[in-house]
């Protein structure tokens, strides 16, 4: 197991990044972390996976709210609907 957890550690080295939305393009090597952890880090671990997905529902959720905004302004400013 611990050359399974040292593994995804380095992936998730390798994929470290600090632009915007790049702990979602490492989300899968997190998870494999999360699996491969050692019984002491597993809950944290589990913890970081859930905020990430928490994290990322949200912003599906406030893209969903703000892209409605714009077809609605779209279609009361322009009268024309952003679909066609």
């Amino acid at each position: 197991m611990k050359g399974r957890f040292a593994a995804a550690l380095a992936a998730v080295v390798l994929t470290a990044s600090t632009e915007p939305g790049a702990v979602f393009g490492a989300f899968e090597h997190h998870r494999d972390l999360a699996d491969d952890a050692p019984p002491d880090l597993r809950d944290e671990w589990t913890q970081v996976i859930r905020r990430i997905e928490a994290l990322e529902a949200a912003l599906d959720e406030a893209t969903v709210q703000a892209m409605a905004g714009i077809e609605q302004q779209a279609l009361d400013v322009c009268r024309t609907p952003l679909n066609q």
